[in-house]
């Protein structure tokens, strides 16, 4: 796959920050996303992720309190919720210890986004439209 080509990994967690008490992610993001040849996959799977988002239609409970403290702890840079029902996403960044959450890490920025504004991932220089992630 080109550099830059979009990817995804769905529905499967293949990092450190698996839990029995929680569902995969819905879509993230990898190191290994750009290899030119040979590719990405071919000789080991990835083991670090370095974007995680959540598509929250009913589930917006368990990926803020729950997943957000556990893929803080991970050491997961950026980590997003695309809330379906209020058309908003959530941008998580900078994990730090925080004794007053779950697991006991938290991430200390978190930017509530709407239409029109734009985001750009840390592992991306082109900013993406908010209105663009939503049905």
């Amino acid at each position: 796959m080109p550099c830059g080509a979009r990817s995804a990994t769905t529905g499967r967690s293949t990092s450190s920050f698996r839990s029995r008490s929680t569902t995969p992610p819905s879509l993230s993001r990898t190191s290994r996303w750009c290899r030119a040849t040979p590719p990405a996959y071919r000789d080991a799977h990835p083991s670090r992720a370095l974007l995680i988002v959540e598509v929250a239609e009913t589930s917006y409970r368990i990926d803020r309190e729950h997943k957000a403290s556990l893929y803080a702890r991970a050491g997961l840079p950026e980590y997003w919720i695309i809330d379906l029902a209020h058309e908003t996403l959530e941008v998580h960044r900078d994990p730090e210890a925080s004794t007053a959450t779950l697991y006991g890490w938290r991430f200390a920025s978190v930017d509530l986004l709407r239409s029109p504004a734009n985001v750009t991932p840390l592992i991306a220089a082109a900013p993406i439209r908010v209105v663009d992630l939503f049905p």
